[in-house]
Order: C-alpha cells, then structure tokens, then sequence
C-alpha cells in the first residue's frame, strides 16, 4: 500500500514560504513513491516516520481524531521540518507543520 495525502486540515500552510510549499509537494510526492511498510521501517531523519504521542504536543491545531488514537505520525520535509499528520487506511492526513520546531520537545 501507497500512502495518498490529504491536506484538508492543513490549517497553517499559507503561513509557509513558496520554497516550504515546494519542499512539501515534492516530499510528498517522494513518500507516495514507497509503501507504508517501507516508511514505518526507517527512522524519520532517514526518509521514514515516526510516532509522536498526542499529549506532547502543544500549541498545535489538532483536527478531530477517532476515538483510541494516542499518537500522530512525523514525516520530515524542507530539510528536517516535521509534518505532522494521521495515518487513516492508505491515506495521510497533514494537518500541522511544525516550520519553528515547537509543536513537541524535539530534544537537545
């Protein structure tokens, strides 16, 4: 299975760069190139994703999330930004990205 994207709650994209919004099109065009199984293989700095568990976040516009879901996915685009999104079926859904590094403790 091939991730697909949905970007309807994506509420903060118009506060990206041109180059930012490139750099998403062109990530997600990437991803979409790979299954699932391989993205949840590699880490999130090597091209896969990674979990983040809701209750770390913070300041984030959070869409309405299906009852039992504890944790959102991270991919990485321009760079080592996180996009922040739902993973539903085959389909990602992004809704947050983390352009300033704030959404959740990154670490030291």
């Amino acid at each position: 299975m091939h991730p697909t994207f949905c970007l309807r709650d994506l509420w903060n994209l118009d506060a990206c760069e041109t180059s930012e919004q490139a750099a998403l099109a062109k990530k997600m065009r990437t991803l979409a190139q790979q299954t699932w199984s391989e993205l949840h293989s590699r880490g999130c700095h090597k091209g896969g994703c990674e979990p983040i568990p809701v209750k770390q976040l913070k300041g984030v516009k959070l869409p309405p999330l299906p009852q039992g879901v504890e944790s959102v996915l991270v991919f990485r685009f321009d760079g080592n930004k996180p996009m922040l999104g739902l993973r539903q079926g085959s389909t990602f859904r992004v809704f947050h990205l983390d352009r300033d590094f704030t959404a959740y403790d990154h670490g030291s």
